[in-house]
C-alpha cells in the first residue's frame, strides 16, 4: 500500500466520521474435539447510525484473520487473541461512541478507528493473500474494503 492508497482510504471513509456506533456484533466460534476444545473470534461488526437522523449509515466489519484490539488512552482493553469473555466485556464499551476519525498507515494498511472518550479500535493487517482485513458496507450498497493484504477496493452500488 502506498501513501496515496492510505490517503485515498481515509478520504473515502470520511462520510462515516461523526456517526455513532449503535451496535457491536462479535461472532465467536467454539470447536470441540475429543480431549480438546477451542474458541476463536470470527468477524466483528460495528453498525453506525447518523446522530441527527437516527438512520443506519454503514456497517464496519473486521475479519477475524487480523489483529484487532480495543484501547483506551494507549492501554489495551481487549485483543482478538483474548478470551471471548474478555472481548464480550470490553468491546461493548464502543457502543454509543461517536467515530472521530480513521487513520490508515502505509505501507501495511494498519488502521485506527478513533472514537469519543479516547477509545480506539486498532486493526492490523494480515500478510495473507486469502483474507480481507476490514471493510465498510454503506447503506446504499457501496463497499470500501482493505484486503487481501494491503490492497484497497472500492465498489460503487448500481441503482
Amino acid at each position: 500500500m502506498t501513501s496515496q492508497d492510505a490517503e485515498t482510504l481515509q478520504k473515502l471513509s470520511i462520510p462515516l466520521w461523526g456517526s455513532s456506533l449503535w451496535r457491536v456484533r462479535l461472532n465467536i466460534q467454539h470447536s470441540f474435539e475429543e480431549g480438546y476444545s477451542s474458541e476463536g473470534k470470527d468477524t466483528l461488526f460495528l453498525d453506525f447510525r447518523d446522530l441527527k437522523k437516527g438512520n443506519r449509515v454503514a456497517t464496519l466489519w473486521v475479519s477475524g484473520s487480523l489483529g484487532a484490539r480495543v484501547e483506551h488512552l494507549g492501554r489495551i482493553l481487549a485483543a482478538d487473541l483474548d478470551s471471548a469473555a474478555r472481548c464480550m466485556e470490553q468491546f461493548p464499551k464502543l457502543v454509543n461512541k461517536q467515530l472521530s476519525k480513521i487513520d490508515v498507515t502505509a505501507p501495511a494498511g494498519d488502521t485506527k478507528f478513533v472514537f469519543a472518550d479516547d477509545l480506539v479500535l486498532n486493526c492490523f493487517t494480515t500478510n495473507s493473500s486469502d483474507y480481507d482485513c476490514w471493510g465498510i458496507d454503506w447503506e446504499d450498497g457501496t463497499r470500501l474494503k482493505l484486503g487481501p493484504g494491503p490492497r484497497l477496493w472500492y465498489e460503487t452500488a448500481l441503482r
